[in-house]
């Protein structure tokens, strides 16, 4: 009963902050930041999404049955489409965002209680909770909020499917819900995310099955659970609607992303053209791997008509153009520090002059938060044994790593990674509470005991 209030307290909390937050930034804020937007709509991505949902209802009502769910390969803005259907007001979906931060956060609290006190999933979650990024991704019409909520939940589920003794379960069958509910979340704005979670994923599952190995049913259960799953994130992870490029698409449609006003673009074409298939390596992952690489090219595209100095020294690895899968593993260490690591204060220094980033100062703070955290959180496992924490840490690295291999743009691959970086913030600073607390209490303890001694002594005396 007393951790059901914690939900609705931290549901609650969050619900009504996001509420107030986008109200005060569609209607103060933005108009006051950007004169030109129109309803509270930030420019760029939001407004367009806004524009494919109107154009989306008003067919509908013209034709009939003119209604698509993914308006120009867009699923969120499908999302908005069926909300104006409801209410005619962009709070509609609005509202539902700020349902999923709400949620998103009790998710989270819900992940860190699985190993830490209630006072300490609170410190972990507060970071989500008050994060500057996600006021401005709740208040407008976003993939983030989706994304979010869809791999926190398949994350939480994940985490209380590995240890079931019995798949053909109340407990189970809901748990496998739980997942497939998370992935649906994303599948709908991101499918491709879907298919960076498979290697993580299999490899923990495939370690879990092993160790199932004394008892016959326990390994059978949890194999049937795990190919459910597996049949689930490869149906799901197939090319989907989302306009950003899938693995799949990337492979299949090369000269799209040709521009020859681009030079690096072009080089990074002529590298793809060129590839050779690594031998050592089955032929779906050469595959998925050159589509990694076909997707950095079209992150380049952008060079080609942004001007801004701050977006230009956001990207890394521009003279990087590998040519076979054995050149991009050897790139996994420098994929780890920039999608993990990055950006740090030598990076920022260089982004941000001549021109100030708000974005980059938070995300440099984030970063700070994330390495203390995690420096706390191998303390805490090598203190406390709880080896379980490296299933959502081994997850949120591998996804990261893998999105830094694919988006070579700090930007882009702030907004990409942010479910899994904060996450793992809310572990480490969860953890340094907990190490904190415990050494408190038995600082208390140790001293109450010596008052005791003290006492017995003076009584002898």
């Amino acid at each position: 009963m007393k951790h059901r209030r914690y939900l609705i307290a931290v549901f609650a909390c969050a619900f009504i902050y996001s509420c107030l937050v986008s109200v005060l930034i569609r209607e103060l804020i933005i108009p006051a930041v950007y004169p030109q937007s129109e309803g509270g709509h930030m420019p760029a991505d939001p407004y367009f999404y806004h524009l494919l949902a109107k154009k989306n209802v008003e067919s509908f009502y013209q034709g009939g049955l003119a209604f698509s769910f993914f308006p120009d390969g867009q699923g969120v803005a499908g999302i908005a489409s069926l909300s104006y259907l409801i209410i005619d007001s962009v709070y509609a979906i609005v509202f539902l965002n700020c349902i999923l931060h709400a949620a998103s956060a009790v998710i989270l609290f819900q992940i860190l209680r699985h190993w830490f006190s209630p006072v300490s999933s609170i410190v972990g979650m507060t970071p989500l909770l008050l994060s500057p990024y996600m006021m401005y991704w709740f208040s407008q019409i976003n993939k983030e909020s989706f994304t979010l909520f869809g791999a926190l939940l398949f994350m939480y589920g994940f985490i209380k499917f590995l240890p079931l003794e019995q798949f053909f379960s109340r407990r189970a069958f809901l748990t496998i819900i739980q997942m497939i509910i998370g992935l649906l979340s994303i599948w709908l704005v991101r499918p491709f995310v879907i298919q960076l979670l498979l290697p993580a994923v299999t490899l923990i599952s495939g370690a879990a099955f092993f160790y199932y190995k004394k008892n016959k049913l326990i390994r059978f259960s949890f194999g049937v659970g795990f190919i459910t799953l597996f049949s689930m994130i490869g149906l799901l992870g197939s090319p989907g609607q989302a306009s950003h490029a899938t693995v799949a698409q990337a492979i299949r449609e090369p000269t799209k992303i040709y521009q020859k006003d681009v030079p690096i673009v072009n080089k990074c074409h002529e590298s793809i053209l060129n590839w050779q298939q690594a031998e050592f390596l089955p032929s779906f992952v050469d595959k998925r791997m050159r589509g990694l690489m076909e997707q950095r090219c079209r992150i380049f595209t952008i060079l080609g008509y942004e001007s801004n100095p701050t977006v230009l020294k956001s990207f890394f690895s521009v003279d990087w153009f590998p040519m076979s899968s054995l050149e991009a593993i050897y790139y996994i260490p420098t994929a780890f520090f920039y999608g993990v690591l990055s950006p740090n204060f030598w990076e920022l220094r260089s982004i941000i002059e001549p021109k100030f980033s708000i974005f980059y100062l938070f995300s440099i703070l984030e970063s700070y938060l994330m390495y203390a955290g995690l420096a706390g959180l191998f303390l805490w496992v090598l203190r406390y044994r709880q080896f379980s924490v490296l299933v959502p840490i081994l997850c949120s690295l591998s996804v990261m790593t893998i999105f830094a291999i694919a988006t070579p743009f700090l930007g882009a691959l702030y907004r990409y990674r942010y479910s899994w970086w904060i996450l793992l913030i809310g572990l480490g600073l969860a953890a340094l509470s907990e190490l904190r607390n415990r050494r408190i209490n038995e600082g208390c303890h140790t001293t109450g005991s010596n008052s005791s001694k003290v006492k017995i002594i003076k009584i002898i005396d």
